[in-house]
């Protein structure tokens, strides 16, 4: 039970003596109590109309607390304030400095300014006391950790500490820079700032809050009364008493163990964010609220909760605001604001010119700004930004015109702030979109005027396809490429024919499409891209019939009817496909003929032949397909001798080699082609800088490493995979935010994992598999992780664990809830064949354990399971391992004669992975090779 605490005398319904209040209750009543006392007798009426509304109870309690305050006053109850020893007072000193007065009180002491007495110098600086009442261990912890923080901050925008001691050897105090300014808020109204003045002045408070986070520091209380400007403009940034340390210090300023979760939890409420005041774990995103908050009031929308209430008002921290932090919705800052205003002009004496001042700043706020402070005022940390630079860096782009990130622009709008930067070189550009817009809608009729548009097009192709496709492509801007090619479309759909003077235009349209196209196609909208290229190979047509022999005509030609090959193979249109893939081929070998010498001809006409060889493989023509490869690597081969940077091509050449040899089950002649493909990748220009190419080094060495394991040797694939590891290891050290390296360190310590059970290194196997499992684990959330790569990953890991640790606990459960929430495969899907085997090897696995669990009925059915998936999914010819993978199958249902037949296809073939004596000891047949036997 609570212990009661006695409460002051006050008159009941039976005039008896007041009932003494409940401690918990009292800690409740406490701070809304002093809220009423801070406010005028006028004010208290409406403040306990709004407090009953959210807790009727304690509104009552408050009013019967209150209804006392006469009987108080009359005695004359606390009256005066005694002199508290030890915390200054006018003409003290302080070593050479001399207390003036006090400029302010908190809740961590008082504050005084001081003057220099010594001579050395005139100055004033600020002195801050400890408060008496937390001359606790506590208290003075909280004070030392203050001068820590200040002592860590050197920036021009935070008040910077000038020293640090004790008074009478036990009052401790900071000598601060002395900040003769106003509040930030109050600055800003003063001299009346437009928008843009004041996200400069904003900005510095970023500055100095991005300074902070870089050393480990939350300041955790930003509000207007904690940021000064100087009458010359300068921001300062004051008190870090609630700071926290992101990795504490100790007095000597080294790191320390110091655990941040007894740190104090005081905050201002109408600037906290969820997370602080549910009492949760904060990090820099804490910050960038309290700053969205601050913007949000600089900028005219009073508080985000309540645009009518200011954020310092002092109803501001009250129970129902620290509701609405955690649960309500921020406001729209353009609304807020011109709500505000409306608001503003309601109030007696209010000039209707003002009120269309405010209206026109409050609309000018919509867009970046309304986005941009939306994204810092989220609720979930994790959606804001990261910490004060990135909020800086949005706005400093805002104000450049340039594209923020914390939103998709509509295009439009991201061409107009182009445009606004780059006046001069995209001249044309603007007058072609004016155009567009109707402003010389007449002049269109008339000849001169069709020349001119047509010539402003071509120049926003230009900007199109160069500046603007350079800056937005890297910040995944696709849309926005979109939407402004899409205009220019318009333009050439509505634009009348001009015979063969149309031919530039005509061009350009299909230039313009080949962008779009790739956009979509990108995007995933594949119907939509394949009807965007099929429109530009009929222009590129026309102008390459016009002349038959402009090699340029005949190579944008085949450009469009590549891509019109692409998006037909990405919608498993194979017909199609080859024709376009087939047509491709026949026109660079056109370009070669015309043109012998020319490399860009030689390496289009390889690209062909590879593009042909590929739908060859998928439709099971492997011979062909390897027929096609190698004619594209012999085509290539002295071109990439010329000129070495080319040699990464090269690699992928040898790499479709190999993959045509291992479709035929020839390992050996795979494994050589995907050493030459090594070979070709060290020959690369700065290989050790080349950062793509070491992540395709590392990649061929783990397929080099299936291939040696798929031979039988089981010494060299643990090599292989194990220098694989090591290369991918270093390259996510390098870059650890890159996910697909990530994926494909995975992917090479599972093939480790798996080499290294094969070759009786257990321990070191378990070992590796951690690894993997850690990783994945990491990228849980990642959109790695949930795609194809991810589920081979995942089955893989599964596998494994079954045969390092088959009595694990939750292992059989973690099997069959996998196999439950496979999404089907598509007929069409690239690795179809790597799905497939994934997936029933899974299978294969969890009917075993199933087994070992006598459940019999349960196994055989998982078994039969997988035996389905096989037949359903077998479009794509068995390769040996597959083969070895259905004979196991059948050998555990009983069907003998299948099993043995199976194992009999591979008994002269160089296939000699260990499953191949695994199926001959399921089968009790002696092994069918020399390879070391199998292990579990």
């Amino acid at each position: 039970m609570s212990e009661p605490v006695p409460a002051a005398p006050r008159a009941d319904a039976g005039g008896g003596a007041a009932a003494p209040i409940d401690k918990k209750l009292w800690l409740r009543l406490s701070p809304l109590l002093d809220d009423l006392l801070d406010l005028e007798p006028a004010q208290r009426g409406e403040h306990l109309a709004r407090l009953r509304a959210d807790d009727a109870g304690l509104a009552d309690e408050l009013e019967r607390l209150m209804a006392t305050l006469p009987e108080l006053d009359a005695s004359g109850f606390m009256q005066g304030t005694p002199p508290l020893p030890g915390t200054g007072h006018p003409g003290q000193m302080i070593g050479p400095w001399q207390l003036d007065h006090e400029i302010g009180q908190g809740g961590m002491g008082s504050v005084w300014r001081a003057h220099r007495t010594d001579g050395r110098f005139e100055g004033h600086a600020a002195v801050k006391f400890l408060n008496l009442g937390l001359m606790t261990r506590s208290g003075l912890d909280r004070f030392a950790r203050e001068g820590r923080i200040l002592a860590r901050l050197s920036h021009p925008n935070i008040a910077r500490l000038i020293d640090a001691g004790l008074v009478d050897e036990r009052q401790p105090y900071l000598l601060l820079e002395y900040i003769d300014g106003q509040p930030i808020d109050r600055y800003c109204d003063a001299h009346d700032l437009d928008v843009p003045a004041r996200l400069k002045l904003f900005l510095d408070v970023l500055a100095a809050v991005a300074h902070a986070h870089t050393r480990l520091i939350l300041h955790r209380d930003i509000k207007p009364g904690n940021i000064l400007v100087t009458a010359a403009g300068e921001v300062k940034l004051l008190d870090f008493g609630v700071a926290t340390l992101l990795a504490p210090v100790d007095s000597g300023g080294s790191t320390a163990a110091e655990p941040t979760i007894g740190a104090p939890q005081a905050f201002t409420p109408a600037y906290a964010a969820p997370e602080q005041v549910l009492g949760g774990e904060m990090g820099t995103p804490t910050d960038v609220y309290a700053l969205g908050v601050l913007l949000f009031q600089l900028l005219g929308g009073g508080h985000p909760t309540n645009p009518l209430r200011r954020a310092d008002h002092p109803d501001a921290s009250h129970i129902g605001t620290m509701r609405a932090v955690v649960e309500g919705q921020s406001r729209r800052l353009s609304d807020a604001a011109i709500e505000r205003a409306q608001a503003a002009a309601r109030e007696p004496g209010a000039q209707r010119s003002d009120l269309q001042v405010a209206l026109k700043r409050a609309r000018g706020l919509r867009g970046d700004i309304d986005t941009i402070v939306g994204k810092a005022l989220r609720k979930a940390p994790g959606e804001r930004y990261a910490n004060a630079s990135e909020f800086a860096a949005d706005l400093r782009r805002h104000l450049a015109h340039e594209p923020i990130l914390a939103r998709n622009e509509a295009p439009l709008a991201l061409v107009r702030k182009f445009v606004r930067r780059h006046r001069a070189g995209v001249a044309m550009a603007v007058g072609f979109v004016l155009t567009l817009s109707g402003a010389t809608a007449l002049a269109l009729w008339q000849a001169h005027e069709r020349q001119q548009q047509r010539l402003r097009a071509e120049s926003l192709v230009e900007f199109m396809l160069g500046d603007l496709r350079k800056r937005l492509e890297p910040v995944g801007r696709l849309e926005v490429l979109d939407g402004v090619g899409s205009e220019v479309l318009r333009y050439y759909d509505k634009a009348p024919s001009h015979g063969l003077d149309d031919a530039q235009s005509l061009a350009q349209r299909a230039r313009a499409q080949h962008l779009i196209g790739e956009i979509r196609e990108r995007r995933g909208q594949y119907a939509e891209s394949l009807a965007v290229f099929k429109d530009a190979a009929l222009s590129t047509q026309r102008l390459m019939e016009a002349a038959p022999k402009d090699t340029q005509r005949i190579f944008n030609h085949s450009q469009s009817v590549y891509w019109v090959g692409h998006a037909a193979r990405a919608l498993a249109l194979k017909a199609e496909s080859r024709a376009a893939f087939e047509q491709y081929l026949a026109l660079t070998r056109r370009l070669t003929e015309l043109e012998p010498d020319h490399d860009d001809w030689i390496a289009e006409e390889a690209f062909a032949e590879v593009a042909v060889g590929v739908d060859e493989l998928e439709a099971s023509q492997a011979v062909q397909a390897l027929a096609s490869f190698e004619r594209a690597a012999t085509r290539f081969a002295p071109l990439a001798a010329r000129r070495p940077e080319l040699m990464d091509q090269m690699a992928t050449f040898e790499g479709w080699i190999a993959s045509a040899y291992q479709a035929m089950n020839n390992y050996p002649q795979a494994l050589a082609a995907q050493q030459r493909k090594l070979a070709a990748l060290d020959r690369l220009p700065d290989m050790q800088s080349n950062r793509p190419a070491e992540s395709n080094r590392a990649i061929a060495l783990q397929t080099i490493s299936t291939l040696q394991l798929a031979l039988g040797d089981t010494a060299a694939a643990t090599a292989s995979a194990g220098q694989a590891v090591d290369r991918l290891k270093a390259l996510v050290t390098l870059d650890p935010a890159n996910m697909s390296w990530k994926a494909w360190l995975v992917n090479c310590e599972l093939t480790l994992t798996g080499a290294l059970l094969e070759d009786g290194h257990r321990d070191e196997a378990q070992a590796h598999w951690q690894a993997a499992a850690a990783l994945l684990r990491e990228a849980s959330g990642s959109q790695v992780a949930h795609s194809v790569r991810g589920e081979l990953a995942g089955n893989r890991l599964l596998a494994l664990q079954a045969r390092l640790d088959p009595g694990a606990g939750d292992l059989r459960a973690a099997l069959q809830a996998r196999a439950q929430g496979w999404a089907p495969i598509p007929a069409h899907a690239d690795n179809l064949a790597d799905q497939r085997f994934s997936r029933t090897n899974l299978l294969l696995n969890l009917g075993d354990l199933q087994a070992a669990h006598r459940d019999t009925a349960a196994a055989e059915a998982t078994w039969s399971q997988a035996l389905s998936l096989m037949a359903d999914l077998g479009t794509v010819p068995f390769e040996d391992i597959d083969k070895i993978l259905l004979g196991r199958l059948h050998a555990r249902l009983g069907h003998k004669e299948v099993a043995s037949a199976l194992l009999e296809a591979v008994r002269h073939t160089s296939f000699k992975h260990p499953d191949v004596n695994r199926l001959a000891q399921e089968l009790s047949q002696p092994p069918l090779n020399d390879s070391k036997p199998p292990r579990r």
